[in-house]
């Protein structure tokens, strides 16, 4: 018992004294304690096996943080064993005769000794502890307890919680700042759509009322062009306030021939192109594409409109159309049969770093702030949409100092297919295809 003691003691633990314990039933306790550590709480030590036929009990005892063992003597818990890093979080709390005085951190340990589950303890200094006691299977009054400083574990899932709610708080935020947007933009353009409707009119008007003098004639054109450009600006604020999924929700799906399209979209450039001395040259199949006609047309101009904008005076506008397999839906086994409508220009192009940016609301590049360029920056973003409405998509390419390269890509279906993801859609809205 002697030499036992001498060697617990130069391992760094504390023995309660032989006043306190006999010597022989200490020495059969701490035999004990090692031989059934298997079958209770020594589990925590993974060398247990090792340690029994080595007797390297001290060095195994400090491989493990913060190990005590207890004894429940009345009313009093007193401390047999005890390892450095134990003694680092309770030690100010047992006093010279080895005794637990009353604490938060015993009551921790006798909570989880009764409920069974670890238990976390909070220091004052702001620690984490983790407290985990049950009793060592053989000696019923025995107990062995294990803390485990958990700080910095805690600390960084509070951070990680904190960060989670302030990106919640955020993406609140700019949902909420998104939807006040849309609801202004809405109002606004509808606010608007009587007037300027009601100033092109009475342009028509005067333009049909009879002759005019040159100088008139030219200024009622300007008057009469810009009040034109106000109208497609009102209108593309109200396509872009308008949700996404109502502009699937009732599509007035049709088959519409290529060329047709093109035509249409062409139309409102014609005088302004004949007026810069542009060209424009189409090269289009005689194949159909199937979707909305008035959003498909919407989408075709706003990539002809930036062309216009941007292609120098007597400059060349090449509109190319062919056809192009495009991905198939989830539930399709092949692709379906498309079409791709380039749209050319030999233009100033655009820079490399705008380039993942050209579909953003209101996004304008640097060339076209600089040069004063009309336009609001919501063109291939409403383009973007529609194409997606309709089954399609729009892409971008170009090299500075080459043009650009926009390409509109559609589905292209018979008039009695109904599984494209236009049919899909309508579907979904209780609508029959078309």
């Amino acid at each position: 018992a002697d030499a036992l003691k001498t060697h617990a003691l130069a391992s760094g633990f504390s023995l309660v004294g032989v006043a306190s314990v006999h010597a022989s039933e200490h020495m059969s306790a701490y035999r004990n304690w090692i031989e059934e550590g298997r079958h209770g709480e020594m589990a925590y030590l993974s060398r247990a096996d090792a340690v029994t036929r080595r007797g390297d009990l001290d060095s195994t005892l400090n491989d493990v943080r913060s190990v005590l063992v207890v004894a429940h003597e009345g009313d009093v818990w007193r401390v047999l064993l005890s390892n450095t890093a134990s003694r680092t979080i309770a030690g100010s709390e047992i006093d010279a005769d080895r005794r637990w005085r009353a604490s938060a951190l015993l009551r921790a340990m006798a909570e989880s000794l009764r409920e069974g589950h670890l238990v976390t303890h909070s220091t004052p200094d702001g620690r984490v502890i983790s407290v985990d006691a049950s009793r060592i299977a053989g000696l019923a009054e025995r107990v062995s307890v294990q803390f485990l400083d958990v700080t910095e574990n805690a600390r960084a899932v509070e951070v990680r919680i904190a960060a989670e709610q302030d990106r919640a708080r955020a993406l609140a935020a700019q949902l909420d700042l998104e939807r006040r947007q849309i609801d202004f933009i809405a109002t606004a353009s509808h606010e608007l759509r009587t007037p300027i409707t009601s100033v092109t009119g009475y342009l028509e008007l005067v333009e049909e009322a009879g002759e005019l003098p040159a100088q008139s004639r030219e200024w009622l054109a300007v008057a009469s062009r810009n009040a034109h450009r106000l109208q497609e600006l009102i209108e593309d604020l109200l396509i872009a306030a308008r949700d996404k999924r109502a502009r699937t929700a009732y599509l007035d799906v049709e088959v519409i021939r290529v060329g047709d399209l093109i035509t249409d979209a062409l139309k409102p450039f014609d005088d302004i192109a004949r007026a810069r001395g542009l060209t424009v040259t189409v090269s289009a199949h005689a194949g159909t594409v199937r979707g909305s006609r008035q959003q498909l047309t919407r989408a075709l101009r706003s990539l002809i409109s930036n062309a216009v904008k941007f292609t120098p005076t007597h400059g060349t506008i090449q509109i190319l159309a062919e056809e192009e397999a495009i991905a198939a839906s989830q539930d399709a086994k092949t692709p379906l049969a498309g079409v791709r409508i380039v749209v050319s220009d030999d233009g100033p192009g655009i820079e490399a770093k705008d380039l993942p940016h050209v579909f953003e609301r209101f996004y304008r590049t640097a060339h076209a702030e600089a040069t004063n360029t009309a336009g609001s920056g919501l063109g291939l973003s409403i383009a973007k949409d529609l194409a997606e409405a309709n089954g399609g998509r729009v892409e971008i390419s170009s090299t500075v100092g080459h043009g650009v390269i926009a390409s509109l890509v559609l589905p292209s279906e018979p008039a009695d297919a109904a599984s494209g993801p236009v049919d899909r859609a309508l579907r979904s809205a209780g609508t029959p295809p078309a």
